[in-house]
């Protein structure tokens, strides 16, 4: 919204925010007062943003998530029947499983908080 006021009017989103026209001399110091001023009225902090996306990601792989836990169960439950190797591979795959997982969730946490 601020961008197209910008375009349309043809003055910076700086100048909005400050309500009023600003000269060179001005204008980075009222850029890093509107700056500090949205961070601190903003609606979220980062802890809010950072769990706002891990619920994301967990629900958009929900599916995912359960078919590789079922997988990892039956190769253990295999392993006990059997009693052979499996059950040991499966123990090291559900610890490796977990690393990536929360691997992967972090990345996409920092992607979207960090870098917007």
């Amino acid at each position: 919204m601020l961008q197209i006021l910008s375009e349309r009017y043809n003055i910076s989103i700086n100048e909005i925010l400050s309500g009023e026209m600003l000269d060179k001399n001005n204008y980075k110091e009222s850029a890093e007062k509107n700056i500090k001023y949205i961070l601190d009225k903003s609606i979220f902090s980062r802890k809010d943003n950072i769990e706002f996306f891990k619920r994301k990601w967990r629900k958009d792989h929900l599916l995912e998530l359960m078919l590789e836990i079922i997988i990892l169960i039956i190769a253990m439950i295999l392993g006990f029947i059997f009693n052979n190797g499996l059950k040991f591979i499966a123990v090291i795959g559900i610890l490796v499983w977990i690393i990536v997982q929360q691997n992967r969730m972090m990345a996409y946490v920092e992607k979207k908080v960090y870098y917007l």
